[in-house]
């Protein structure tokens, strides 16, 4: 009796210390993208976007229609962001984005610098408040941008509308052009 319970004893050793090993990678498996989409689904704003800023309702400021910024921004599921501007010396900010209160709202809050010259710096911020479409491919909202100076004086405040469409991987050039108006 004794001699049967040595090999079992072995086996169950050996399938224990097998799973104590296989775990970690399960929950890397369970967590890891398949077919690019994560297995835990992230907000629906999560991805690769055009966006174009329009100015609306500034008096004095920038006439409505107004082209205030566009370019390609990413919304990441850890509540950042980035955006690559179209539009100015700036280039690459970053900011923060949340899920807003109603279904599919988001707001964002975000940080440019702006280098107008070799010695000025201005600190923007940009706030949007937006809605997804139903297929979660568009977006529309608002958006205002304070600018100020080094030693944060408010230099202008201008608002406006904020609108976008989903970059997937079937996007070309002819989807991410500069606005023509």
């Amino acid at each position: 009796m004794r001699t049967m319970f040595g090999p079992l004893k072995a086996t169950v050793a050996v399938a224990l210390v097998a799973t104590v090993l296989a775990w970690p990678a399960f929950l890397f498996a369970a967590n890891s993208p398949v077919n690019g989409q994560s297995v835990a689904t992230p907000e629906p704003v999560v991805g690769f976007w055009y966006i174009k800023l329009t100015a609306e309702g500034n008096v004095p400021g920038p006439p409505d229609g107004t082209i205030i910024d566009w370019g390609l921004q990413q919304f990441h599921s850890d509540g950042t962001e980035i955006l690559n501007s179209g539009s100015g010396p700036k280039r690459f900010c970053l900011g923060v984005w949340a899920k807003g209160n109603g279904p599919s709202t988001y707001e964002l809050n975000h940080f440019p610098l702006d280098f107008p010259d070799a010695t000025t710096l201005h600190i923007m911020n940009l706030r949007e408040k937006f809605s997804l479409s139903q297929n979660h491919n568009s977006m529309t909202g608002t958006f205002t941008v304070d600018v100020y100076d080094a030693g944060g004086k408010l230099l202008q405040h201008v608002a406006g509308d904020v609108e976008g469409h989903r970059l997937t991987i079937g996007s070309s050039v002819q989807d991410i052009l500069p606005p023509t108006h």
